[in-house]
């Protein structure tokens, strides 16, 4: 591998700081369904530094927590603020965030039955509407 980002210039003294390889992504194997392959993010290369890979993923939680704050305000339609939201998030504890989270599965439990109903373009934003919900706290019209 080495060798072969060198020749691509890819890494320290390249133009290119890393290069990415991507796979299959089946997000309904669980369920026997395999129509929905996808492609997600599987490698890096060269490897990245300690200290950005500990940076990327220590920021992942604090995005999490914005989507849920802001999809939460946006649900409010104006009534709460996200410091608001952010605050009631911090008195809720882990009570109120498992509450969000049966309501979030009960709401993907209803879009899995309509997916496997659906055929064509409605099937595949279905999809898209159940990884925005799974990501972001998304819920879709």
């Amino acid at each position: 591998m080495s060798v072969t980002a060198a020749l691509l210039r890819i890494g320290t003294g390249g133009p290119y700081a890393f290069a990415e390889t991507w796979g299959p992504r089946h997000p309904d194997a669980w369920a026997h369904d395999w129509t929905q392959e996808g492609r997600s993010l599987t490698d890096r290369h060269p490897d990245e530094p300690y200290a950005e890979s500990s940076a990327r993923l220590d920021a992942q939680p604090r995005a999490k927590e914005d989507w849920l704050v802001a999809a939460l305000a946006e649900r409010s339609r104006g009534v709460l603020t996200e410091e608001q939201v952010a605050e009631r998030l911090q008195a809720g504890g882990q009570r109120y965030r498992d509450f969000l989270t049966i309501g979030s599965a009960a709401i993907a439990r209803a879009l899995n039955g309509a997916r496997r109903d659906e055929e064509g373009a409605g099937r595949l934003r279905l999809r898209e509407a159940l990884d925005a919900l799974k990501d972001r706290h998304e819920v879709p019209p």
